[in-house]
């Protein structure tokens, strides 16, 4: 009976042996599976990053269709701006309005190349004889006046500028975010991870574009406004006081030198451009369809004011060259380089690629 216990512990021990033996001859087994399960995790993501960086490849060629909508989206504005501007040419007829005095107006505006009797006073607008070169029309003051006197112009042209050319991106934005976020809470694993993976492309995108949009914005006003403002004043004589109106402006001077339709500029690049070029990733981006209707609801309308607003700037308040020259500083500044990224034409450059703003 004295065995009895050694006998006992020797069991034990022998098979807590036994158990450790078949216990490490299942780690092996064990590891194993770890390690294909990782290594097929890690094949999954390098297919992905491939697939990934075919899908951008593919949306930077000129032939893909991001790139041919954008091109088209372009095309377009173009050919509104040339029958806008065709038709605010034809108004002007030749014609600048500057801004002087005039006994019982609280706003009068004059005709360089005419006299007293092409003055319009936009307070209470008198019976002033008409003028030939205006049109045969007593009340030919209406429209130059309705133009002079838009707070919505003045706004666009000063408050608003810095924020309404954002507000179709804000809205996709809001709208994104709100999709995204109840994706993800909708779905799980696998399929969420993927969501949110997604989603953080498409964020990327838009933050570059916000920056796009402001670096567009502070050229407009930094180089196209101030600096060229300088150099007009610079390269260009004093204003002289021998013309019939001097008599009637502030400082007695007169508005004959060169300016080249900043506002103008302002309308095309500031506005329009960066609608356009919005559009195109809100095409790419919506997430439904009343996404889609009110982004691009937004867009169409801030190019109508803003089209607007150029039209009344051409058609009173510059000469037809100035007004020219305007657009195609605008053209070849803002216009033309947005084209080129939208349409795939500078996928060469990590930076201008249509990839780099507008997520796949």
């Amino acid at each position: 009976m004295a065995g009895s216990p050694a006998t006992g512990d020797a069991a034990v021990v022998h098979y807590r042996t036994k158990k450790q033996a078949a216990s490490s001859s299942r780690s092996p087994s064990r590891d194993g599976m770890q390690t294909r399960s990782s290594a097929k995790a890690t094949k999954r993501e390098e297919n992905h990053a491939h697939t990934l960086i075919d899908e951008e490849n593919e949306l930077n060629r000129p032939t893909s269709p991001v790139a041919i909508s954008g091109l088209y989206l372009f095309i377009l504005e173009f050919l509104t701006i040339g029958l806008v501007l065709s038709k605010a040419l034809h108004t002007n007829a030749g014609k600048k309005f500057v801004r002087v005095a005039r006994e019982g107006c609280d706003l009068a505006w004059a005709d360089m190349e005419g006299d007293h009797s092409t003055i319009a006073c936009c307070s209470h607008t008198p019976s002033l004889p008409s003028s030939p070169s205006l049109g045969n029309d007593e009340r030919w003051d209406a429209a130059l006046c309705a133009a002079a006197t838009s707070a919505g112009t003045k706004r666009l042209t000063s408050s608003l500028a810095a924020l309404l050319p954002f507000l179709t991106w804000g809205l996709n934005c809001l709208f994104f975010a709100a999709t995204s976020w109840w994706r993800r809470r909708r779905r799980g694993g696998r399929e969420g991870w993927e969501e949110e993976e997604k989603a953080g492309r498409v964020w990327m995108g838009q933050y570059r574009r916000l920056g796009l949009y402001a670096f567009v914005i502070m050229f407009r006003t930094g180089v196209l406004l101030m600096c060229l403002n300088r150099v007009q004043a610079w390269v260009q004589a004093e204003e002289s006081d021998a013309c019939w109106y001097s008599g009637l402006r502030h400082d007695g001077r007169c508005r004959e030198r060169f300016d080249f339709a900043d506002h103008g500029v302002l309308f095309l690049s500031q506005y329009l451009a960066i609608q356009t070029f919005e559009v195109l990733a809100v095409l790419r981006e919506a997430t439904s369809l009343p996404h889609l209707l009110l982004c691009i609801t937004t867009a169409c309308l801030i190019s109508l004011i803003s089209l607007v607003g150029f039209y009344d700037t051409v058609s009173f308040f510059h000469t037809r060259l100035e007004s020219v020259v305007g657009v195609v500083l605008s053209f070849l500044t803002v216009q033309l380089p947005l084209m080129l990224i939208a349409s795939g034409r500078l996928s060469h450059h990590r930076y201008l690629r249509i990839s780099h703003y507008i997520k796949v």
